[in-house]
């Protein structure tokens, strides 16, 4: 299960807000920075990722983070709805937490991971294959690849919730509240066999 809180401060180191959260007893897995994705910039949020559990579910009820009140906890982002693409193997559909696969060069067409690889600068005269499409010229994280997967146009007079449904994953963020709003409400849980996320930012 994934959450998104915020209100925290970039300064907030992520291995202390671990270790209050399990303090917390909240089941806890991981907690990432989040970064602004061009800059690099640190947010005032982190990704929470947790057990996908009644006790996990309980994050949505947070109310402190190393000391700091006022956080809310939200899920992250909604994605393009397309399935995401494991580091390991290169294949669409699943991470590489959860991948038993072979390891497979995202840059060439041999089987190591690829920062085994020999390929750590990119060069001109000697361009990326693909592992996917077993073709020269783009890496497998080519968006346009002949295997990456694609949207599917929605049919006429589709509604709107249809055509772009929910992620199957549970995730959540958590936002400063100022004093005139009241606590953000409880998110209601989707259904979801992996691990739960949440992310977090100072006030």
């Amino acid at each position: 299960m994934t959450k998104n809180n915020r209100g925290l401060p970039a300064e907030s180191e992520t291995e202390v807000i671990l270790d209050d959260l399990k303090q917390q007893d909240f089941p806890i897995r991981e907690v990432h920075r989040m970064y602004h994705p061009k800059i690099k910039a640190k947010y005032n949020m982190v990704l929470a990722i947790l057990d996908l559990s009644t006790e996990g579910k309980k994050i949505f009820n947070l109310l402190t983070v190393c000391h700091l009140s006022g956080l809310a906890v939200e899920p992250p982002p909604r994605n393009r709805g397309l399935p995401g693409q494991c580091h390991n193997c290169q294949l669409y559909g699943h991470s590489a937490r959860n991948c038993f696969g072979r390891p497979r060069c995202v840059k060439c067409l041999y089987d190591h991971g690829t920062k085994d690889g020999p390929r750590k600068v990119p060069d001109p005269e000697n361009p990326p294959s693909c592992v996917l499409c077993k073709t020269q010229g783009h890496a497998a994280t080519y968006r346009w690849c002949t295997k990456a997967p694609r949207r599917r146009a929605p049919k006429r007079g589709q509604p709107t919730a249809a055509r772009n449904p929910p992620p199957v994953t549970q995730t959540t963020h958590i936002t400063p509240q100022t004093a005139s709003k009241a606590p953000a409400a409880p998110v209601a849980p989707q259904a979801n066999p992996k691990a739960p996320q949440a992310t977090i930012k100072a006030p």
